[in-house]
């Protein structure tokens, strides 16, 4: 008689075991369906792109003059020597014209030999050498280009490689551009929109590039009696945007 408690308390046991499984497994079913509800997206807001584009002219207040001289002589050392005495008065002349020394950059200098002869059972000859010097001179008033060119020629320059002209300030000219470029792109998205019965919408992206810079001018490098004619005209500066517009029926 006292092992009929033993014998009932197992299938108690049991009892509550399978009570258990049953708890749990009711509660992983429901985290499982609520794991996998998820709400499908919708479709995607139609859209459309234009371009659009500005331009906006600006008149150049700098200049960049770039001036060279070369000199040739029997000996390397004497090839340098006189291109840089010849430099030396050019540099003054320029300085002359009130340019300051902080505007004046070197851009370049070599030493090159000069060769003759030579073939195919014999080398080529060194008959002298040739030392040449530029200097890049920054003007902050265009006016001075021709005669800044014109006092360095006087001074021994043999060589003008060419003008540019640029602005120090182009922020307000691009502004304008910019205005320009999305008034043409407004108006062209708007075209759109009605032609196709819809509502133009808010402006989802926009991306932009730009254009226009410095104008080149190539003078002559022979001095003259005659002033040298130098203009700055004006130079054209351009932006180009891509708008992106949600667009609605």
């Amino acid at each position: 008689m006292e092992s009929r408690p033993g014998r009932l308390w197992v299938p108690a046991l049991g009892l509550l075991l399978v009570a258990g499984l049953v708890v749990v497994g009711l509660h992983d079913g429901t985290a499982a369906a609520g794991t996998t509800a998820a709400t499908a997206p919708g479709p995607a807001a139609p859209t459309v792109t234009v371009s659009g584009t500005g331009t906006a002219k600006v008149t150049p207040d700098q200049a960049q003059v770039d001036l060279g001289v070369t000199a040739q002589a029997a000996t390397a050392q004497q090839a340098l020597a006189d291109d840089s005495s010849k430099m030396q008065a050019v540099v003054a002349a320029i300085e002359g014209q009130g340019v300051a020394q902080t505007d004046l950059q070197t851009t370049g200098l070599s030493l090159t030999p000069n060769y003759t002869g030579g073939g195919p059972s014999s080398a080529p000859t060194i008959t002298g050498f040739q030392a040449s010097n530029n200097v890049d001179v920054t003007l902050h008033d265009t006016t001075q280009v021709g005669a800044v060119i014109d006092a360095a020629l006087a001074a021994g320059a043999n060589q003008v490689g060419g003008v540019s002209f640029s602005t120090s300030q182009p922020q307000a000219a691009y502004a304008a551009a910019y205005k320009a470029a999305m008034a043409d792109a407004q108006a062209s998205a708007q075209a759109l929109a009605s032609a196709s019965g819809l509502q133009l919408g808010a402006i989802q992206s926009i991306s932009a590039s730009q254009g226009g810079g410095p104008m080149p001018f190539v003078a002559e490098a022979a001095p003259s009696a005659v002033a040298t004619p130098v203009f700055g005209g004006q130079q054209t500066v351009s932006v180009t945007l891509q708008v992106v517009y949600n667009i609605g029926g």
